[in-house]
């Protein structure tokens, strides 16, 4: 048996595979798929021990790799290359027979003549033996070196055959020649791993799929759990439809045209905006601006955030049912998440679990749509929550920690069976979060001085309750924050489960603000906006049936001094 474990690879300090781990088993076929560059290749070159990895290991029938002699592994395992180069006018024959090397000293046997002879005629070179290797097309190249390749552990069931791309260059009769090969030698026990451009190849003769991005094991199973469309989409960045072999039940992938508009690529020629689609337009404000926010790309359209994140149904957006309140209780079930909740000119993320940790105050009723959207250029997947005029109101994204399984789960019982864009009500004034005008004023001072305020906090570890949202959903964090960092526009606090994102440019007062309670007095601050919003609120965070501490109305009071 063949075992990976968590074996990662860097070259000139860049990551090519990062920590993946499998295993294949004598009789099957695993199948690496994955776009250029996903690090198939360097994997390969890892198991075949021509490049060592940076970390982790790889154990062959419960023996480190690195143990073996080369003479003893050069029986036991053979490769094809994505490229073999040749330069020699070898004959076909003589090319063949070098997979015998590694079982003869002097002179081959009969038994390596009948290996060569065997090889070359199930691949369909047998005719060509006597041919100039350099004489021959790409496609009957390919064919040799798979010959050879056969050849070498033709007599050797349980042997590891390691073949990046094998079928490049192929015929569609020898590219399905070539994978009935292998997996008729898989089901007499030898072990096969091949890196693969052709999905449904892979689909048809894999026992198992690996697929890869960015150097990562994306997901690993049987075909049909595999090659989903929005897999396919996060992988290969094309849409796809599935359907079902019935006579085979294995998947099979049907590719959907990509249409583009000549302007979106050449500048040259005339754009007509009114005739784009908005998925067109979207395309091509991202492009000109690819630092813009999705609410600031949407403002500049013209449309809601909604609508701009409904142009990915169908690949990278899924649509899901208004069952929002159900939702929500079945994200208790992701694990350690981040909630975001957001106003016009401040972002609030605060780490969790949801069920446990995520403090929110909602007016569901105003809760509308829910989309689930995988970003495929961050490898983040979320689920997005939307009023009926298409506003951002929420959004809970996964991270590495967080129960995939239950994610999955969560969108095949909630998934809409219409997948087509929702109606947008038309409401004339945006959503905002109110001002309580209930408590005494105090002071009212600048962005400055509440940078000033948060920073005296943090330097005498003051526990804080930090609010900020809008007119659905209000979401709070609770504790000292520490990590404050000015940059352009914004300010920012990062610390391990809290971020917050504030433009600075949006703060027009700040009011300082006493409210009577049952526990005694609350002093707490506002930011409002231009338009006498509030776009973030503050106070000390007291023990739970106590007064708020005295540190924090000593701070207020150092500010207001």
């Amino acid at each position: 048996m063949l075992r990976v474990d968590a074996v990662s690879c860097t070259l000139k300090k860049n990551p090519i595979v990062r920590e993946v781990s499998f295993t294949v088993r004598p009789g099957e076929v695993l199948a690496l798929l994955g776009a250029n560059g996903a690090g198939k290749s360097t994997l390969l070159k890892m198991l075949c021990g021509e490049r060592q990895p940076n970390s982790g290991h790889i154990h062959f029938y419960g023996k480190p790799l690195a143990a073996y002699p080369i003479e003893a592994m050069a029986t036991k395992r053979a490769t094809m290359h994505q490229h073999n180069a040749v330069t020699m006018p070898f004959t076909v024959a003589e090319i063949v027979l070098m997979g015998r090397y590694p079982h003869y000293r002097n002179l081959p046997a009969a038994k390596d003549h009948l290996a060569v002879e065997e090889s070359a005629r199930i691949c369909g070179v047998h005719h060509l033996l006597d041919r100039s290797f350099l004489s021959l097309s790409g496609g009957e190249q390919q064919r040799v070196q798979l010959a050879r390749v056969l050849c070498q552990v033709w007599d050797m069931p349980g042997a590891l055959l390691l073949l990046d791309e094998p079928v490049a260059a192929m015929d569609a009769l020898y590219q399905q020649q070539t994978m009935s090969i292998v997996k008729a030698l898989a089901r007499k026990g030898y072990m096969v791993v091949a890196a693969l451009h052709e999905i449904n190849l892979a689909a048809q003769y894999a026992d198992r799929i690996l697929m890869m991005k960015h150097g990562k094991r994306w997901c690993d199973g049987t075909p049909s759990e595999v090659l989903t469309p929005l897999n396919i989409y996060t992988v290969f960045s094309i849409e796809a439809e599935v359907v079902i072999n019935p006579r085979t039940l294995n998947p099979y992938m049907i590719p959907k045209e990509i249409e583009l508009n000549a302007t979106l690529f050449n500048t040259l020629l005339p754009v007509d905006e009114q005739a784009m689609t908005l998925r067109e337009q979207y395309a091509l404000f991202r492009t000109a601006h690819p630092r813009q926010s999705a609410r600031e790309t949407a403002a500049a359209l013209g449309v809601s955030e909604a609508e701009l994140v409904m142009t990915g149904l169908g690949n990278n957006a899924i649509l899901l049912q208004p069952s929002i309140k159900d939702i929500l209780k079945a994200a208790g079930e992701l694990g350690y998440v981040t909630a975001l909740t957001r106003n016009e000119d401040c972002i609030h993320e605060r780490k969790g679990l949801y069920d446990q940790s995520i403090c929110l105050q909602s007016q569901l009723d105003q809760w509308s749509i829910a989309i689930a959207v995988h970003d495929a250029d961050n490898e983040r997947d979320s689920i997005e929550f939307f009023s009926a005029s298409g506003t951002a109101l929420h959004k809970i994204m996964l991270t590495p920690q967080s129960n995939r399984q239950a994610y999955d789960a969560l969108i095949e019982r909630f998934k809409s069976d219409v997948q087509q864009p929702v109606a947008i009500e038309v409401i004339p004034h945006p959503v905002a979060l109110r001002v309580h005008d209930a408590g005494r004023l105090q002071k009212e001072f600048t962005v400055d001085d509440f940078k000033n305020l948060m920073a005296l906090c943090s330097d005498n570890n003051i526990p804080l309750q930090v609010t900020a949202g809008n007119e659905a959903c209000v979401q709070q964090h609770t504790g000292v924050v520490k990590n404050l960092v000015g940059m352009g526009a914004w300010y920012h606090v990062n610390d391990a489960t809290f971020t917050l994102h504030l433009r600075e440019a949006a703060v027009k007062s700040a009011r300082y603000m006493v409210l009577p309670s049952a526990e005694g007095d609350v002093h707490w601050v506002t930011l409002l906006n231009q338009q006498g919003e509030s776009i973030l609120q503050v106070c000390g965070c007291p023990e739970p049936g106590a007064t708020e501490p005295t540190a924090w109305r000593e701070a207020l009071a150092r500010l207001s001094a």
